[in-house]
């Protein structure tokens, strides 16, 4: 982990050819109440996402080339310059509409051990419009979680020292990735706690993984981090797991 003044959260946004969206996810940090943040940009396209963070000219909002390819490569890469106290993971294309999220987050309970996660909202943009969305807020614990990843990736949020105890991601899991950490904070004794209220929105569009999530590579990605865990379970999104556990 790198060295330097600390801060209390550092906001981890992998991207690459979208720097739009990745804008509106900026700017929904930059709209935090709590001042006391930095992101940082990991670009595994063409630099424009660099060229986007750079823009701000906000010393809190940095930028970097990804060291290797793929999502959970940008994340590593973000994660190797992060001097935040927590880490926060927030997705491009996905952003908080709550100005009160990162002070909710500081308030938690004192010595509480584990991770946080936090319910939002599913939108559907259609052309970068928002067409429609609907409310996703389950529960979540180290036993749910070997059935159902029903925390949304952009609510994640854990101490950084955890990275010191456990390692880093897992770059052979690609998108699940994320999952993964979460089960091996699990199994380390580090289980989820729901912040209150709903404070992420996270986008299903076209052109992301989330929309195409039986796709060949992330089959195969899927079947790889199941075998990891021994899990028997069927492939699904957070779309599909919200309609199941809601009907």
């Amino acid at each position: 982990m790198a060295r330097g003044p600390a801060t209390f959260a550092s906001v981890i946004v992998p991207t690459r050819g979208r720097p739009d969206v990745l804008r509106r996810a900026i700017d929904s940090v930059r709209a935090q109440d709590l001042g006391d943040w930095e992101v940082i940009v990991a670009d595994d396209g063409d630099g424009e996402g660099i060229a986007a963070a750079v823009s701000y000219a906000d010393p809190r909002v940095r930028a970097v080339a990804n060291a290797g390819r793929g999502q959970a490569d940008a994340r590593i890469t973000a994660l190797s310059l992060a001097r935040g106290e927590f880490v926060c993971w927030l997705d491009d294309d996905d952003w908080w509409p709550d100005p009160g999220h990162l002070s909710l987050l500081r308030g938690r309970s004192a010595g509480e051990r584990g991770f946080a996660y936090r319910g939002g909202w599913i939108v559907f943009e259609v052309g970068g419009v928002e067409a429609s969305r609907e409310p996703f807020d389950h529960e979540a614990t180290p036993a749910s979680m070997r059935v159902n990843n029903t925390v949304l990736t952009s609510s994640l949020a854990y101490p950084r020292e955890l990275h010191r105890e456990l390692g880093l991601l897992d770059r052979e899991l690609g998108s699940y990735a994320d999952w993964d950490w979460m089960l091996r904070m699990c199994d380390a004794g580090y289980p989820p706690h729901k912040l209150d209220g709903l404070g992420i929105c996270y986008s299903i569009h076209d052109s992301n993984v989330s929309g195409a999530y039986d796709a060949p590579e992330r089959k195969r990605y899927f079947e790889r981090f199941a075998a990891k865990h021994g899990l028997e379970i069927e492939l699904a999104n957070h779309l599909r797991i919200h309609r199941e556990l809601s009907n």
